[in-house]
């Protein structure tokens, strides 16, 4: 079992926001002798805690999706000598040299085994609270990356009331948890939740700037009443959740067809992405699941 840990200075940074999805782009540098590292390695961290954020995994009670997503940006950079030692951080003057390196957020090293006072060869990263900057080691998932620069962004203690919460003190793997709050300091918001009696006037239309959208109990549009879904909505379901109309379901004439499809590779949490208009009308019931 791994331990992830923090500790901190000032400044932090506020990512804009772009879409439905909030996008928060890392800059990335490795020390010289740190050759393991690629750019392809953090590329598919990154795309594994986005899938981890999007979706309630239900894993702790209080986890949300969160539309923070997080990206590479730019090359990734080295810094260092070969013969520095700065790729096994084992002191504090070590670790200070390492986050001394203001050109890029992440900082990449074979190991972290000091962390602000404290020697411990569990330790896989180290972020400074309020601070520009963290240190991961070479081999960790994208829920590492995200858990120091929660740190950075203020996420100042550990949330060990759930064992899958990425701001656990121990990282075991399944650390797929984060709640609002979490995702409001990462940079996201949490999905808008659907439940019970929705429809235009009443919770809709459901809009792209609106959502996405998260199904928490089963949602009725009621006879009589109009549920409009516009372009671009994605909505995501609890499990055995679905949307009921007291009425019927058509495309608009841009489309022949309705087209729902689950973005999510777990049966059990679909997701339905509209590209076409669909309004809910009178009659009939439209299901998703």
């Amino acid at each position: 079992m791994k331990k992830v840990l923090l500790l901190g200075t000032i400044l932090l940074m506020i990512p804009s926001r772009v879409g439905s999805e909030d996008w928060v782009a890392f800059t990335v540098t490795r020390h010289i002798n740190t050759t393991s590292f690629t750019a392809a390695m953090m590329d598919t961290a990154m795309v594994d805690v986005n899938t981890r954020m999007k979706y309630n995994n239900h894993d702790c009670a209080d986890d949300v999706p969160c539309t923070a997503r997080f990206f590479r940006s730019g090359n990734v950079g080295i810094f260092g000598t070969a013969t520095d030692g700065l790729d096994v951080i084992t002191t504090q003057s070590e670790l200070d040299a390492v986050f001394a390196v203001t050109t890029h957020r992440a900082k990449v090293v074979d190991a972290v085994n000091f962390c602000e006072g404290s020697f411990n060869t569990s330790f896989i990263g180290c972020g400074r609270v309020n601070g520009f900057g963290f240190i991961v080691e070479d081999w960790v998932g994208g829920e590492i990356f995200v858990h120091e620069f929660g740190h950075n962004v203020g996420l100042k203690d550990h949330r060990n009331t759930c064992d899958n919460n990425i701001m656990h003190e121990f990282s075991i793997g399944t650390n797929n948890s984060i709640n609002a709050a979490e995702c409001s300091s990462l940079g996201g918001k949490a999905y808008t939740q659907l439940c019970g009696n929705i429809y235009d006037g009443a919770g809709g239309p459901l809009t792209a700037n609106g959502g996405p959208y998260w199904v928490t109990c089963n949602v009725a549009v009621p006879a009589g009443r109009t549920l409009t879904i516009q372009p671009g909505v994605e909505i995501q379901f609890n499990p055995g959740l679905r949307i009921k109309s007291y009425g019927y379901a058509k495309a608009d004439g841009r489309s022949g067809r309705i087209t729902i499809y689950s973005n999510n590779h777990d049966i059990n949490f679909p997701t339905a992405t509209m590209y076409n208009e669909l309004i809910i009308l009178n009659g009939g019931e439209l299901i998703f699941n």
